[in-house]
Protein backbone atom coordinates (compact mmCIF):
# COMPACT_ATOMS: atom_id res chain seq x y z
CA UNK A 1 0.00 0.00 0.00
CA UNK A 2 1.26 3.41 -1.25
CA UNK A 3 0.79 6.41 1.46
CA UNK A 4 0.79 9.59 -0.14
CA UNK A 5 3.32 11.75 1.09
CA UNK A 6 1.34 14.40 1.72
CA UNK A 7 -0.88 13.36 4.44
CA UNK A 8 2.00 11.22 5.57
CA UNK A 9 3.61 13.03 8.48
CA UNK A 10 0.29 13.13 10.33
CA UNK A 11 0.38 9.42 12.29
CA UNK A 12 2.81 8.71 14.73
CA UNK A 13 4.63 6.11 12.35
CA UNK A 14 6.02 9.14 10.30
CA UNK A 15 7.59 10.82 13.46
CA UNK A 16 8.87 7.24 14.43
CA UNK A 17 10.91 7.12 10.83
CA UNK A 18 11.39 10.86 10.95
CA UNK A 19 10.12 10.94 7.16
CA UNK A 20 9.56 14.93 7.83
CA UNK A 21 13.25 15.72 9.04
CA UNK A 22 14.68 13.94 6.54
CA UNK A 23 12.50 14.90 3.57
CA UNK A 24 13.34 18.12 4.62
CA UNK A 25 17.10 17.55 4.64
CA UNK A 26 17.81 16.38 2.10
CA UNK A 27 15.48 18.39 -0.37
CA UNK A 28 17.58 21.70 1.49
CA UNK A 29 20.52 20.39 0.67
CA UNK A 30 19.47 19.66 -2.99
CA UNK A 31 18.38 23.06 -3.11
CA UNK A 32 21.57 24.62 -2.28
CA UNK A 33 23.64 22.49 -4.81
CA UNK A 34 21.38 23.56 -7.97
CA UNK A 35 21.28 26.92 -6.39
CA UNK A 36 25.43 27.05 -5.90
CA UNK A 37 25.75 25.58 -9.25
CA UNK A 38 23.80 28.76 -10.45
CA UNK A 39 25.67 31.17 -8.40
CA UNK A 40 29.07 29.52 -9.89
CA UNK A 41 27.80 29.16 -13.51
CA UNK A 42 28.81 25.74 -14.38
CA UNK A 43 26.59 23.12 -15.11
CA UNK A 44 25.33 19.82 -13.73
CA UNK A 45 27.48 17.79 -16.34
CA UNK A 46 30.79 19.60 -15.94
CA UNK A 47 30.12 18.33 -12.02
CA UNK A 48 29.05 14.38 -13.18
CA UNK A 49 31.55 14.01 -15.92
CA UNK A 50 34.47 15.45 -13.59
CA UNK A 51 36.70 12.73 -12.42
CA UNK A 52 37.19 14.58 -9.34
CA UNK A 53 39.60 14.73 -6.68
CA UNK A 54 40.93 17.77 -4.48
CA UNK A 55 43.52 18.63 -7.10
CA UNK A 56 41.39 19.47 -9.84
CA UNK A 57 43.45 17.92 -12.40
CA UNK A 58 46.92 16.37 -13.03
CA UNK A 59 48.32 19.26 -15.06
CA UNK A 60 47.24 21.87 -12.61
CA UNK A 61 50.74 22.98 -13.19
CA UNK A 62 50.18 23.83 -16.64
CA UNK A 63 46.31 25.90 -15.71
CA UNK A 64 45.46 29.29 -15.11
CA UNK A 65 44.19 30.51 -11.81
CA UNK A 66 40.61 30.76 -12.89
CA UNK A 67 40.70 26.64 -14.19
CA UNK A 68 42.10 25.63 -10.87
CA UNK A 69 39.42 28.08 -9.03
CA UNK A 70 36.77 26.63 -11.05
CA UNK A 71 38.19 22.97 -10.44
CA UNK A 72 37.49 23.34 -6.78
CA UNK A 73 34.04 24.36 -6.90
CA UNK A 74 33.01 21.29 -8.83
CA UNK A 75 34.90 19.40 -6.28
CA UNK A 76 33.03 21.41 -3.53
CA UNK A 77 29.70 20.53 -5.89
CA UNK A 78 30.82 17.02 -5.67
CA UNK A 79 30.75 16.89 -2.32
CA UNK A 80 27.13 18.57 -2.20
CA UNK A 81 25.81 16.55 -4.53
CA UNK A 82 27.03 13.53 -2.75
CA UNK A 83 25.46 14.46 0.34
CA UNK A 84 22.23 15.63 -0.50
CA UNK A 85 21.43 11.78 -2.94
CA UNK A 86 23.03 10.13 0.27
CA UNK A 87 20.40 11.86 2.37
CA UNK A 88 17.57 11.15 -0.20
CA UNK A 89 18.36 7.80 -0.07
CA UNK A 90 17.81 7.54 3.92
CA UNK A 91 14.73 9.34 3.72
CA UNK A 92 13.33 7.33 0.62
CA UNK A 93 14.72 3.79 2.52
CA UNK A 94 12.62 5.59 5.47
CA UNK A 95 9.65 6.00 3.40
CA UNK A 96 9.73 2.70 1.99
CA UNK A 97 10.34 1.33 5.96
CA UNK A 98 7.19 3.64 6.98
CA UNK A 99 4.94 1.93 3.87
CA UNK A 100 5.92 -1.30 5.26
CA UNK A 101 4.63 -0.53 8.71
CA UNK A 102 1.30 1.41 7.94
CA UNK A 103 0.06 -1.56 5.95
CA UNK A 104 1.07 -4.17 8.89
CA UNK A 105 -0.52 -1.65 10.89
CA UNK A 106 -3.29 -1.55 8.36
CA UNK A 107 -3.13 -5.20 7.87
CA UNK A 108 -3.79 -5.25 11.41
CA UNK A 109 -6.29 -2.63 12.18
CA UNK A 110 -8.53 -4.50 9.12
CA UNK A 111 -8.33 -7.94 11.01
CA UNK A 112 -9.19 -6.13 14.56
CA UNK A 113 -11.90 -4.45 12.81
CA UNK A 114 -13.24 -7.63 11.48
CA UNK A 115 -13.02 -9.36 14.38
CA UNK A 116 -14.73 -6.38 15.83
CA UNK A 117 -17.71 -6.73 13.53
CA UNK A 118 -17.96 -10.81 13.95
CA UNK A 119 -18.04 -9.81 18.02
CA UNK A 120 -20.79 -7.26 17.40
CA UNK A 121 -22.91 -9.78 15.59
CA UNK A 122 -22.26 -11.77 18.43
CA UNK A 123 -23.67 -9.41 20.03
CA UNK A 124 -26.60 -8.56 18.21
CA UNK A 125 -27.35 -12.07 18.02
CA UNK A 126 -27.29 -12.81 21.83
CA UNK A 127 -29.22 -9.38 22.37
CA UNK A 128 -32.26 -10.92 20.06
CA UNK A 129 -31.83 -14.41 22.02
CA UNK A 130 -32.07 -12.77 25.02
CA UNK A 131 -35.17 -10.23 24.05
CA UNK A 132 -36.93 -13.31 22.66
CA UNK A 133 -36.15 -15.18 25.93
CA UNK A 134 -37.37 -12.18 28.02
CA UNK A 135 -40.33 -11.51 25.73
CA UNK A 136 -41.32 -15.13 26.49
CA UNK A 137 -40.86 -15.17 30.40
CA UNK A 138 -43.19 -11.83 30.27
CA UNK A 139 -45.93 -13.74 28.33
CA UNK A 140 -45.19 -15.96 30.95
CA UNK A 141 -45.79 -13.79 33.53
CA UNK A 142 -48.30 -12.00 32.21
CA UNK A 143 -50.18 -15.29 31.51
CA UNK A 144 -49.92 -15.93 35.24
CA UNK A 145 -50.75 -13.02 36.01
CA UNK A 146 -54.14 -13.24 34.13
CA UNK A 147 -54.83 -16.53 35.67
CA UNK A 148 -54.64 -15.43 38.92
CA UNK A 149 -56.49 -12.31 38.44
CA UNK A 150 -58.94 -14.42 36.87
CA UNK A 151 -58.88 -16.78 39.87
CA UNK A 152 -59.67 -14.12 42.24
CA UNK A 153 -61.99 -12.60 40.42
CA UNK A 154 -63.87 -15.94 39.82
CA UNK A 155 -63.83 -16.20 43.41
CA UNK A 156 -65.00 -13.03 44.23
CA UNK A 157 -68.17 -13.76 41.83
CA UNK A 158 -69.01 -17.13 43.44
CA UNK A 159 -68.68 -16.04 46.68
CA UNK A 160 -71.28 -13.27 45.56
CA UNK A 161 -73.08 -15.27 44.01
CA UNK A 162 -73.73 -17.15 47.25
CA UNK A 163 -73.89 -14.61 49.20
CA UNK A 164 -77.15 -13.79 47.16
CA UNK A 165 -78.32 -16.80 47.16
CA UNK A 166 -77.81 -16.89 50.82
CA UNK A 167 -79.65 -13.79 50.90
CA UNK A 168 -82.41 -14.21 48.39
CA UNK A 169 -83.31 -17.87 50.49
CA UNK A 170 -83.56 -16.06 53.52
CA UNK A 171 -85.86 -13.24 52.06
CA UNK A 172 -87.89 -16.76 50.62
CA UNK A 173 -87.76 -18.11 54.15
CA UNK A 174 -89.10 -14.32 56.06
CA UNK A 175 -91.69 -13.83 53.23
CA UNK A 176 -92.87 -17.52 53.95
CA UNK A 177 -93.42 -17.43 57.38
CA UNK A 178 -94.69 -13.80 56.69
CA UNK A 179 -97.55 -15.94 54.36
CA UNK A 180 -97.79 -18.61 56.65
CA UNK A 181 -98.94 -15.94 59.50
CA UNK A 182 -101.02 -14.04 56.98
CA UNK A 183 -102.71 -17.40 55.57
CA UNK A 184 -103.30 -18.78 59.29
CA UNK A 185 -104.73 -15.23 60.37
CA UNK A 186 -106.96 -15.45 57.04
CA UNK A 187 -108.27 -19.49 57.60
CA UNK A 188 -107.63 -19.81 60.89
CA UNK A 189 -111.31 -20.35 61.49
CA UNK A 190 -111.34 -22.46 58.07
CA UNK A 191 -113.23 -19.91 56.27
CA UNK A 192 -112.38 -17.27 53.97
CA UNK A 193 -113.61 -13.51 54.40
CA UNK A 194 -113.68 -10.66 51.83
CA UNK A 195 -113.42 -7.08 52.24
CA UNK A 196 -116.71 -6.02 51.05
CA UNK A 197 -120.12 -8.53 50.24
CA UNK A 198 -120.65 -9.92 46.83
CA UNK A 199 -121.04 -13.14 44.99
CA UNK A 200 -118.17 -15.88 44.03
CA UNK A 201 -118.60 -15.98 40.26
CA UNK A 202 -115.39 -18.34 40.28
CA UNK A 203 -113.07 -20.83 42.26
CA UNK A 204 -109.59 -21.49 40.86
CA UNK A 205 -108.49 -24.49 43.02
CA UNK A 206 -109.42 -27.53 44.29
CA UNK A 207 -108.87 -29.85 47.13
CA UNK A 208 -105.05 -31.12 48.02
CA UNK A 209 -103.98 -28.24 45.07
CA UNK A 210 -100.73 -26.39 46.09
CA UNK A 211 -101.12 -23.21 45.68
CA UNK A 212 -98.76 -20.68 44.11
CA UNK A 213 -97.45 -17.19 45.04
CA UNK A 214 -100.06 -14.47 43.70
CA UNK A 215 -102.24 -17.12 42.38
CA UNK A 216 -106.15 -16.61 42.47
CA UNK A 217 -108.31 -18.66 45.04
CA UNK A 218 -112.10 -17.43 44.18
CA UNK A 219 -113.33 -14.33 42.19
CA UNK A 220 -116.26 -12.54 43.96
CA UNK A 221 -118.14 -9.75 42.40
CA UNK A 222 -119.94 -6.82 44.23
CA UNK A 223 -123.02 -5.66 42.80
CA UNK A 224 -122.72 -2.14 44.09
CA UNK A 225 -119.24 -1.34 41.93
CA UNK A 226 -120.34 -2.59 38.23
CA UNK A 227 -117.15 -2.13 35.35
CA UNK A 228 -118.09 -2.20 31.59
CA UNK A 229 -115.11 -3.47 29.05
CA UNK A 230 -115.43 -1.82 25.66
CA UNK A 231 -112.80 -2.79 22.37
CA UNK A 232 -111.96 0.37 20.77
CA UNK A 233 -110.68 0.57 17.46
CA UNK A 234 -106.89 1.75 17.00
CA UNK A 235 -108.22 4.69 15.33
CA UNK A 236 -110.40 6.10 17.86
CA UNK A 237 -108.09 5.05 20.56
CA UNK A 238 -105.68 8.27 20.55
CA UNK A 239 -109.01 10.47 21.08
CA UNK A 240 -110.30 8.83 24.66
CA UNK A 241 -108.95 9.41 28.05
CA UNK A 242 -109.11 8.55 31.63
CA UNK A 243 -111.49 10.78 33.20
CA UNK A 244 -113.94 11.01 29.74
CA UNK A 245 -117.54 10.05 30.46
CA UNK A 246 -119.66 8.00 28.18
CA UNK A 247 -122.76 6.59 28.15
CA UNK A 248 -124.24 2.94 28.37
CA UNK A 249 -127.08 1.72 26.75
CA UNK A 250 -128.82 -1.64 27.16
CA UNK A 251 -130.79 -3.99 24.83
CA UNK A 252 -134.31 -2.48 26.53
CA UNK A 253 -133.03 1.09 25.78
CA UNK A 254 -131.88 1.84 28.97
CA UNK A 255 -129.07 4.41 29.50
CA UNK A 256 -126.80 4.98 32.53
CA UNK A 257 -123.79 7.50 33.18
CA UNK A 258 -119.96 5.87 33.11
CA UNK A 259 -116.31 7.14 33.48
CA UNK A 260 -113.42 5.73 31.83
CA UNK A 261 -110.99 4.28 34.47
CA UNK A 262 -108.68 2.49 32.55
CA UNK A 263 -107.09 1.87 28.69
CA UNK A 264 -104.97 -1.53 28.64
CA UNK A 265 -101.83 -0.14 25.84
CA UNK A 266 -101.94 -3.50 25.01
CA UNK A 267 -104.02 -4.01 21.56
CA UNK A 268 -106.17 -7.07 20.90
CA UNK A 269 -105.85 -8.13 17.12
CA UNK A 270 -108.31 -10.37 15.71
CA UNK A 271 -106.28 -9.82 12.45
CA UNK A 272 -104.32 -7.05 10.36
CA UNK A 273 -108.07 -5.24 9.37
CA UNK A 274 -109.16 -5.61 13.45
CA UNK A 275 -107.17 -3.81 15.90
CA UNK A 276 -108.69 -2.82 19.46
CA UNK A 277 -107.84 -1.90 22.46
CA UNK A 278 -109.67 -2.85 25.73
CA UNK A 279 -111.28 0.28 27.56
CA UNK A 280 -112.58 0.02 31.14
CA UNK A 281 -115.82 2.28 32.23
CA UNK A 282 -117.40 2.46 35.88
CA UNK A 283 -121.00 3.17 36.15
CA UNK A 284 -122.51 5.30 38.40
CA UNK A 285 -126.04 3.27 38.90
CA UNK A 286 -125.61 0.09 37.99
CA UNK A 287 -128.59 -1.69 40.46
CA UNK A 288 -130.44 -2.37 37.04
CA UNK A 289 -127.70 -3.76 35.03
CA UNK A 290 -126.40 -7.53 35.88
CA UNK A 291 -122.92 -8.94 34.95
CA UNK A 292 -122.18 -10.59 31.61
CA UNK A 293 -125.19 -8.24 30.29
CA UNK A 294 -124.54 -6.70 26.05
CA UNK A 295 -124.72 -2.80 26.36
CA UNK A 296 -123.64 -0.45 23.75
CA UNK A 297 -121.49 2.50 25.25
CA UNK A 298 -121.39 5.97 23.43
CA UNK A 299 -118.32 8.01 24.53
CA UNK A 300 -118.63 12.00 24.00
CA UNK A 301 -121.02 13.44 21.49
CA UNK A 302 -118.99 12.63 18.57
CA UNK A 303 -120.08 11.47 15.24
CA UNK A 304 -120.73 7.80 15.29
CA UNK A 305 -118.25 6.42 13.37
CA UNK A 306 -119.74 4.12 10.88
CA UNK A 307 -116.77 1.22 10.85
CA UNK A 308 -117.79 -1.85 13.07
CA UNK A 309 -121.27 -0.40 13.30
CA UNK A 310 -123.64 -3.39 14.84
CA UNK A 311 -126.01 -4.00 11.97
CA UNK A 312 -129.75 -2.54 11.96
CA UNK A 313 -128.87 0.18 14.64
CA UNK A 314 -129.45 3.80 13.82
CA UNK A 315 -127.26 6.50 13.35
CA UNK A 316 -126.82 8.18 16.88
CA UNK A 317 -124.54 11.06 18.06
CA UNK A 318 -120.95 9.68 19.93
CA UNK A 319 -118.77 6.74 19.45
CA UNK A 320 -120.83 3.19 19.92
CA UNK A 321 -119.15 0.12 20.91
CA UNK A 322 -120.40 -2.84 21.96
CA UNK A 323 -119.74 -4.15 25.69
CA UNK A 324 -120.12 -6.27 28.55
CA UNK A 325 -120.35 -4.99 32.09
CA UNK A 326 -118.90 -7.14 34.16
CA UNK A 327 -118.77 -6.68 38.66
CA UNK A 328 -115.71 -5.29 40.77
CA UNK A 329 -113.78 -8.80 41.29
Amino acid sequence: MQVNQQTLYNDGYAEEYELAEKKALYEQNEQLYWDTLKKWHIKDKEVNNSSGGGNGGSNSNDKSAAAADKSQKITALELMEDTYRAEKEAYEQALEEYNKAVETAHAGLDQAKAEYELLELELEQAKIDYEKKAAVCLADYETKQAEAANAASTYETTLQKLKDELDALENDKEEAAENLTTFEAAIGDGYLYTTSKGSVVMVAVSDNEVLEPDSIVLAYSDPTILTVTAAVDQEDIASIEIGDQATVMTEDGESFEAEVTKINPVSNSGSRASVTYAVTLSLEESEKLSANETVTVYFGDMPLKNQGKPEGQETKTGWEKQAAPGGNS
